[in-house]
């Protein structure tokens, strides 16, 4: 969770550790403002200079990892 006063008030950041390293999750919590919250995994890695970033609902959390490896394989079929 962030300090109630940061422009980051209404979200909490999830970290978790895949095959390629750590994972940040910047989740957006439930409210009358998001009554359908994201996640968004922040900044990933794809080449020198070059990253993506995904988003799905935050009713799917705890399939992250499954989100993520998708995302991976998405990615690759890009680079073949």
């Amino acid at each position: 969770s962030f300090p109630g006063g940061s422009v980051y008030r209404d979200y909490e950041l999830f970290a978790g550790k895949t095959a390629k390293g750590l994972e940040l999750l910047l989740c957006e919590r439930g409210s009358s403002q998001f009554p359908s919250p994201n996640c968004l995994a922040v900044d990933r890695p794809l080449a020198p200079n070059v990253s993506f970033s995904y988003r799905f609902k935050r009713a799917y959390l705890a399939r992250w990892q499954e989100i993520s490896t998708g995302a991976e394989k998405f990615i690759a079929k890009f680079r073949n």
